[in-house]
């Protein structure tokens, strides 16, 4: 296979954002099924249950949010194609 094809081929790389409050216990479960090429970004929109620190012990970036998470722009993803999801 030469390098064109191996592009060809290739999943884009994507961030996903996940806006919560209070989700420490559930984003165990959402960042494990997040799928390969997509990177997580979190943001923490006033948790008082620990959700920033889980988020970044388990390897997703954390941005902390001001009113509805849903509302901020998408200034933190890097890559051209950024996806929302909620935990």
């Amino acid at each position: 296979m030469n390098d064109s094809s191996a592009r060809s081929t290739a999943h884009p790389r994507c961030d996903l954002i996940i806006p919560c409050r209070d989700e420490a216990l559930a984003l165990p479960v959402v960042l494990a099924a997040v799928p390969d090429g997509f990177d997580a970004i979190v943001v923490d929109n006033g948790s008082s249950d620990g959700t920033a620190e889980v988020a970044t012990r388990l390897g997703a970036r954390v941005v902390h949010g001001h009113g509805p998470a849903t509302a901020r722009p998408c200034t933190p993803a890097c890559s051209p194609q950024p996806l929302t999801s909620s935990a």
